[in-house]
């Protein structure tokens, strides 16, 4: 999950599309983007000091989960508003919840990978999670003039479903592409959420029940849950990181 979450995290939040959309639905007024980035500036800053005095969740994982859907929710409130004041609240709160993320995601890391190979590792992780920013630098120009720009105008495809809540016109479509990658990623972490919380009950409470007129352990009814839970597949990022672990960590004894 977390060169997973970086790696989508990357692809979603790099800095282009926020920016032309900020730009066409203000007329590409540069104070109201300056003013949207300070804020974001800002939020980072506050998140990172109230972090520090407060230091985290005890269970890194949580922190990591909750700080996703928060950070994604302010995202797709992002997307949604249409006014400076909305954009600088939401883009505040989404960069106030980034350090809970980074933080939690190092401290994972750190604990789980030997320090004799940390730098090795942390190199091809790093690779893996910024090789999506180049990638959604050279698409998302296309992507925003000739798919959803066309599609969020006056008659387009898209404007009768969506218009009411991005409106129509310039930068509409970015707003819609934008506020649709976060919703996804939200579910992710929503998702990852419910299947754990099935996991620990079927760990942690073996207690019999009822169940349709049969004696049925708690662990039987989550396996019972947990087949009516969607699974998240692992993707193809996540396939390469976990081999380039593995390649490291056996090069490391030999």
């Amino acid at each position: 999950m977390n060169h997973l979450q970086a790696t989508i995290g990357n692809l979603i939040f790099t800095r282009t599309p926020t920016a032309l959309m900020i730009l066409a639905r203000s007329g590409n007024n540069t104070a109201i983007f300056a003013s949207v980035h300070a804020a974001t500036a800002i939020g980072g800053t506050i998140g990172g000091i109230l972090l520090s005095i407060w230091g985290g969740f005890q269970r890194r994982i949580h922190g990591l989960l909750l700080g996703t859907i928060l950070t994604f929710t302010s995202a797709i409130a992002f997307g949604l508003s249409n006014s400076t004041p909305l954009w600088l609240i939401t883009t505040f709160f989404a960069a106030l919840f980034w350090p809970i993320i980074g933080s939690s995601e190092q401290s994972i890391w750190l604990a789980k990978i030997p320090s004799q190979i940390q730098g090795r590792v942390f190199a091809a992780r790093f690779l893996m999670t910024q090789m999506p920013v180049l990638i959604a630098l050279g698409v998302t120009g296309i992507l925003a003039d000739r798919v959803f720009e066309p599609a969020m105008m006056l008659g387009g495809s898209l404007a009768p479903l969506l218009g009411g809540l991005f409106g129509t016109g310039l930068g509409s479509g970015m707003a819609a592409g934008f506020a649709r990658s976060n919703f996804r990623f939200f579910q992710v972490g929503n998702k990852i959420i419910a299947a754990k919380i099935i996991r620990e009950a079927a760990k942690n409470r073996l207690k019999p029940t009822l169940l349709s007129g049969k004696t049925v352990s708690i662990a039987k009814r989550t396996q019972i849950a947990a087949r009516e839970t969607p699974i998240i597949p692992i993707t193809t990022t996540s396939r390469i990181c976990d081999r380039l672990g593995l390649i490291i960590k056996h090069r490391s004894h030999q």
